[in-house]
């Protein structure tokens, strides 16, 4: 089998706030694919935290890491061995901040055949509404459940946009009540601060709360605003950067005498499944989200507006971890 090399720059966070854009060398067969970055898109919530260095999830080793797992490239190469790509289409895949990707047919989430520039921006943004699309399926949303949305971050915005786009009118609570209202047009949303949400006047509760929040106050929050039977769906990670809280988060009065439901969201199923066996995988979820951007029935105008040089992704994250930007995430720009 033929082997070559070509070079990427690829970003590592070595520490806390310190980022280097380094060369990798890669290894490239005939059944790999070769394609340039044209732009990639900042997953606030993960790399952020990791940027700030908050604890990890899970038991690892903390640093080096790559950043970013949203990028869009442009096909340079094909192998021989490869079938259904073309040089010059565009791919989506879950690699991270770098110049250059060498991926197999398998590892592409989305193929387009053309995009133009304003698209391309768009879509590489299509993996930040999945992470509320797979919050919807894994809450069994449909049409008629009321719901609310703890948080008006990044994920809140995509999350709020699909139910809008669905025909729902969810409810967003947030401390950032303006910023919340600047974000949708219309009445396509409801929008509370904590406060109000609580009141009885406004409190009827929901079927389902999607916590996009990393605070115990608003994991609780959550809880309290919903009906009994309900579901809470986190897509948050409650006390990650927190001390321990000073109350039972599995409280009885909320989670026995209410019976409700906590789910976490994130995994889909990725391998190719017959749609008989499995109907939501990543790739046909990501296919169609992708189409419902292109066809503007997403907005993705709260997440696009800070685009910088691919050089810049320390500036683009201090930007965006003092909240000196009016978008809820940024994206690089490579081409």
């Amino acid at each position: 089998m033929l082997m070559k090399e070509v070079v990427s720059n690829v970003y590592t966070l070595l520490d806390r706030e310190y980022l280097t854009l380094g060369e990798e060398v890669l290894q490239v067969d005939d059944g790999k694919i070769i394609a340039d970055t044209v732009y990639s898109a900042v997953s606030p919530g993960t790399e952020k935290a990791a940027w700030l260095g908050k604890t990890p999830l899970r038991p690892c080793k903390q640093y080096p890491r790559l950043q970013g797992y949203c990028n869009l490239a442009r096909v340079r190469s094909v192998g021989k061995d490869v079938e259904g790509i073309e040089v010059g289409d565009y791919i989506l895949t879950h690699q991270s901040h770098r110049s250059v990707v060498v991926v197999n047919e398998q590892d592409i989430l989305v193929r387009f055949s053309q995009l133009d520039e304003e698209h391309q921006k768009d879509v590489c943004l299509t993996y930040l509404f999945h992470l509320g699309y797979s919050a919807l399926l894994k809450s069994e949303f449909f049409p008629g459940h009321k719901v609310a949305i703890i948080g008006c971050g990044a994920l809140g915005y995509t999350t709020a946009s699909l139910l809008s786009s669905f025909g729902a009118k969810p409810t967003i609570v947030t401390s950032k009540t303006e910023l919340a209202v600047d974000k949708f047009s219309g009445d396509s949303v409801s929008v509370l601060n904590k406060k109000e949400a609580l009141a009885p006047s406004a409190n009827s509760g929901f079927d389902i709360i999607i916590n996009t929040s990393d605070s115990w106050e608003d994991y609780v929050i959550g809880l309290e605003l919903l009906r009994a039977g309900g579901v809470c769906v986190l897509l948050g990670f409650p006390g990650r950067g927190e001390s321990s809280p000073d109350f039972n988060p599995l409280m009885s009065r909320l989670m026995y005498d209410k019976q409700l439901s906590v789910r976490y969201a994130g995994y889909v199923c990725e391998s190719e499944q017959n749609m008989q066996d499995v109907r939501f995988t990543l790739k046909r979820n990501m296919n169609y989200l992708a189409s419902l951007i292109l066809d503007k029935k997403l907005s993705t105008s709260a997440l696009n507006q800070l685009v910088m040089p691919f050089s810049e992704l320390s500036d683009l994250y201090q930007l965006l971890v003092k909240r000196e930007t009016n978008s809820l995430t940024g994206i690089l720009k490579w081409s």
